[in-house]
């Protein structure tokens, strides 16, 4: 998930009781809640096929996330010690243990919630888990999280401003994804009526009671909503086997089902029905209750050209990292993708390119 998912989700846990342990808890979690991806500091300079390789690796799995929280411990508890003479509750190494391992453990919990997965059992198993419930950056999480802290938060003109620069930049990026087509319209205007019930709930309600009132509440929401998300996954992958069933095509070897989420839309799942000869994309609307099918593509997994590449690097880290593989071809070499990632228009980030050395071609387009 994104950062912001991340950082909120530390905010509401703090709020929701951890920060009896001191005032520091709320920076602390807030900061364990995205140290999984420290990582990023030098994805920057990898090459895609490292980047798809080790991207989301050991830091993103429980031996790793255990290890930054000590690390992240101890660094909290010797700051705490420097300061002690300064600060009225220095931490104490345990519990700030407990939130660093709460925090960090948090992150892994939502970074399954998407498609593109998370290994939790390195180094021992490099399986990934699959939560397909929510696509990365998901604005209903933000109301939600966002909201509850809001309406637990003391009035100061520093958290007002806060609050105030938070609405305005997801607002901004609700409305310009709605532009570029990404997400409905109408998805804007009920982000809008739920910030101003958030305001009124704000003055109307949380305003004399405890900050955890909300948060609880919130985590709760947040609870419910997540359930509601996984079952509108599997619901969808239902629907659209049973749209395959009516045809027959239920019935092909080896084949895989997957949902992929719709940015705000949590009713609408892609679904990608996929085996080693062919593929489809069943788009599902669980409040229509319609599961419409796309045209099938061959995956082309028999290109006589896989074999020319499969010692190269990207040929390798695309093995390694598609759940399903999809080879074409463009200016003489072959793309290597994903179909969790071509389900628009736009270019498959995932895509690798390996020049051919050969005159071998693809026997027919894959998008015929």
């Amino acid at each position: 998930m994104d950062n912001l998912t991340h950082t909120l989700c530390g905010w509401l846990l703090s709020r929701a009781g951890f920060d009896r342990l001191g005032p520091w808890v709320p920076p602390v979690m807030m900061v364990s809640a995205n140290l999984p991806d420290f990582e990023t500091l030098i994805d920057p300079f990898a090459s895609k096929p490292d980047y798809l390789m080790y991207h989301r690796g050991l830091s993103h799995s429980l031996i790793g996330a255990a290890v930054l929280s000590i690390g992240a411990a101890v660094l909290v508890w010797l700051i705490g010690w420097l300061l002690r003479k300064r600060i009225h509750e220095p931490p104490r190494i345990l519990p700030a243990l407990l939130v660093c391992f709460v925090g960090a453990l948090s992150h892994l919990l939502l970074d399954w919630f998407n498609t593109y997965g998370v290994k939790f059992l390195l180094p021992y198993n490099d399986r990934r888990y699959f939560g397909d419930l929510a696509f990365i950056a998901d604005p209903w999480m933000w109301l939600i999280a966002g909201g509850a802290i809001f309406a637990g938060t003391r009035r100061s003109r520093l958290q007002r401003n806060v609050f105030l620069f938070l609405a305005a930049c997801t607002t901004a990026i609700m409305v310009q994804v709605a532009r570029i087509g990404m997400i409905p319209s109408a998805a804007v205007g009920i982000w809008i009526v739920l910030l101003a019930m958030l305001v009124t709930l704000r003055i109307t309600i949380f305003a004399a009671r405890s900050p955890m009132v909300p948060a609880r509440l919130g985590l709760l929401l947040w609870t419910v909503y997540v359930a509601a998300l996984f079952l509108a996954s599997r619901t969808s992958v239902s629907r659209a086997y049973e749209s395959l069933k009516a045809t027959g095509s239920h019935q092909t070897p080896g084949l895989r089902l997957a949902a992929n989420p719709v940015p705000a839309v949590p009713w609408r799942y892609e679904v990608i029905a996929y085996t080693q000869t062919s593929a489809e994309q069943i788009s599902v609307n669980l409040i229509k209750g319609t599961a419409e099918r796309h045209k099938q593509i061959n995956p082309r997994l028999d290109h006589p050209g896989l074999a020319e590449i499969s010692e190269t690097p990207e040929y390798k880290a695309w093995r390694a990292f598609a759940r399903f593989p999809v080879v074409t071809e463009r200016n003489a070499a072959l793309v290597l993708g994903d179909l969790r990632y071509r389900l628009t228009d736009r270019a498959d980030w995932s895509e690798q390119s390996v020049p051919l050395t050969s005159s071998t071609l693809l026997p027919r387009s894959l998008e015929k």
